[in-house]
Parts: C-alpha cells; sequence; structure tokens
C-alpha cells in the first residue's frame, strides 16, 4: 500500500499541471520540505494504511498494526509526533525500539515475509542457512 500511494502521487505529477499539483498536495510547492511523499503518507494516508493492513488479518494486534503502517514514515513529523505522544503507555524512546526491532525483523526474516502474531517475540531472530 505504502508503494501505491508513491504511485498515485506520481500519477497525479505526470497528469497534473504543476499548479493543480501543488494545489492538490501543498507539501510539494516551492519551497516545501525535502520528503514531501512520505510526509503526506504519514498526514493524509496512515488511517488507510492501518485499514489495509486490519483487512488482510484483523487479528493482528493494534500495536503490531500501527508499526507496520508507520514502517517508512519514520522520518516524517508526524511519526515523531505519534510516537512522542506515547501511544500504548510506551515511551517514545520504546516505540522507536519496538520500531528497529519490527525493521530488523522484517528484513531479515529468510526472506520468508512476516510471521503472523501478535508481539515482536513472535518474530523469528534466527539466522538464515
Amino acid at each position: 500500500m505504502h508503494e501505491a500511494i508513491h504511485g498515485y502521487i506520481d500519477y497525479f505529477r505526470a497528469t497534473l499541471s504543476q499548479s493543480e499539483f501543488q494545489i492538490k498536495f501543498p507539501l510539494f510547492a516551492p519551497g516545501g520540505i525535502l520528503d514531501a511523499e512520505h510526509e503526506t503518507m504519514a498526514n493524509n494516508y496512515i488511517n488507510n494504511l492501518r485499514a489495509v493492513i486490519e483487512g488482510q488479518n484483523d487479528s493482528i494486534a493494534d500495536f503490531m498494526v500501527d508499526l507496520m503502517a508507520w514502517s517508512g514514515l519514520q522520518e516524517t513529523a508526524a511519526y515523531g509526533a505519534w510516537r512522542n505522544s506515547m501511544p500504548y503507555g510506551l515511551s517514545s524512546e520504546d516505540i522507536q525500539a519496538s520500531m528497529n526491532t519490527f525493521l530488523h525483523a522484517a528484513s531479515d526474516n529468510c526472506g520468508n515475509g512476516l510471521p503472523d502474531g501478535d508481539s515482536l517475540g513472535d518474530f523469528n531472530f534466527e539466522p538464515c542457512n
């Protein structure tokens, strides 16, 4: 879904005039932020990302859904605000440590994708053979 939103934005960049595009996506205006696509996703589409993830498997714990939805958006102001709001009663540092663990598991799970489960403890951190 994350990559599909990049495509959605790029489609409008290619089909609208520059002024129409900047009206639809104001973060892309001259002098706008460097990573406008990710900021746009974080500000406008995070709930859509969550809904797609939950739609695939409604038994995933909310915290895991949030980590999946925010993955790739950790450098955005919206992620920082969410992390600092202490969701689930966790400190900003604990949220970031959980995100780092999730990203490590997602990239190093021997090419088998992410396992089902409700917590980071469900990830297999054994080396691949």
